[in-house]
């Protein structure tokens, strides 16, 4: 009798521990999450199209100032001289446009100071959700040989310009490489008698929300 009783109060703590009716049901853990805005740009002093294949490969590097050395700026010059490349990456799906800003190749240690425009040529090389298809000329316009007189920074212009409405507009993270070539007027600039020295100039990229 002892051992009927004993066996029978197991069974009823087991029933109250696992008891059908008593089942705890699911549980749920909901989670959110936020990407911010992401953008970053700059130029290489190389082919970057070889070096850069993805969205990832432009956000996280930084860009230092880079030098294009070793042009030739007069009638010896070969055409299209290589500046390196241009890089961008956003995730923003907003209107933006990616614009350059040209200043003049300058020796302020020449009396009197010499300026010597160019022409700047920007061509896609790889990318993603961006037009395959751009090849940008910037340039000082109608001045194309150096000078003693002197020659003002471009107004930006732009080397991509998208908008919600464009059929080339993606809402995604978009990047693009584009090569740099630049071409100087050689004939005209030993015409003018461009004298010896060291001439220095800048390009500056800018990125737009519109």
């Amino acid at each position: 009798m002892k051992k009927a009783i004993a066996i029978l109060l197991v069974l009823l703590v087991a029933g109250v521990m696992f008891g059908a009716d008593d089942s705890p049901g699911t549980a749920q853990l909901d989670i959110t999450a936020a990407m911010g805005n992401k953008a970053n740009h700059g130029f290489l002093d190389s082919n970057a199209a070889s070096e850069i294949d993805s969205f990832g490969d432009v956000i996280n590097t930084t860009y230092d100032t880079a030098t294009a050395t070793d042009l030739v700026l007069d009638s010896e010059a070969l055409p299209n001289q290589s500046v390196g490349s241009y890089v961008f990456a956003t995730n923003a799906n907003v209107d933006y446009a990616v614009s350059f800003t040209l200043n003049p190749l300058v020796d302020s240690s020449t009396r009197p100071t010499w300026y010597v425009p160019y022409s700047l040529k920007a061509t896609y090389a790889a990318g993603l959700n961006v037009p395959t298809d751009t090849d940008v000329t910037f340039d000082f316009g109608e001045t194309t040989a150096a000078s003693t007189r002197a020659i003002s920074a471009t107004t930006p212009k732009n080397l991509i310009s998208l908008g919600s409405g464009d059929t080339d507009f993606v809402k995604a993270a978009k990047w693009g490489v584009y090569t740099l070539v630049v071409n100087f007027d050689g004939a005209g600039n030993e015409d003018a008698g461009l004298p010896v020295g060291k001439y220095s100039g800048s390009v500056v990229a800018s990125i737009v929300v519109k």
